[in-house]
């Protein structure tokens, strides 16, 4: 297992009992400047000083497994200029299907280019709602297995 800077974490066994109208955030949301103003004219970071070549690489961990509605959750990669990044740039959406086996694991690379300053995770049941299930969910800065 790689080591986890706790700064870099998204989500920490977070439950994923989630009813279908509500959109969970993740438990953590990220500045990847840091706290620098090292933005561009909209809002871009200019440099995070974080992923390689160019990629910022997410991983997502059932740390329970996933049960509830037959559709399944979505999880979402989204950042924004603003802490609040529901609101802000989707760059990816997963279907975690029902009944996902603990340590389901999901890697998904993200160009940083395209990233604002504050990053997140959201999470929302297709259909219906979630009755049980556990993520974790985490900036990777190494080059070893996620799990």
């Amino acid at each position: 297992m790689s080591m986890r800077d706790a700064t870099l974490i998204f989500s920490a066994d977070q439950t994923l009992i989630i009813n279908h109208s509500t959109a969970t955030i993740s438990t953590n949301v990220i500045d990847l400047t840091g706290g620098y103003q090292d933005l561009d004219g909209f809002g871009n970071s200019i440099d995070a000083n974080i992923g390689e070549n160019g990629m910022l690489k997410v991983v997502m961990v059932l740390s329970t497994g996933y049960t509830g509605n037959a559709a399944g959750l979505y999880a979402s990669f989204y950042s924004h200029t603003a802490v609040g990044v529901e609101s802000g740039t989707m760059h990816w959406r997963v279907l975690i299907p029902t009944a996902a086996a603990k340590g389901t694991t999901y890697v998904m690379l993200v160009p940083i280019a395209d990233l604002k300053r504050y990053a997140g995770l959201s999470y929302y049941a297709n259909t219906g709602n979630g009755t049980a299930g556990a993520i974790s969910a985490w900036i990777d800065v190494t080059h070893q297995s996620p799990v």
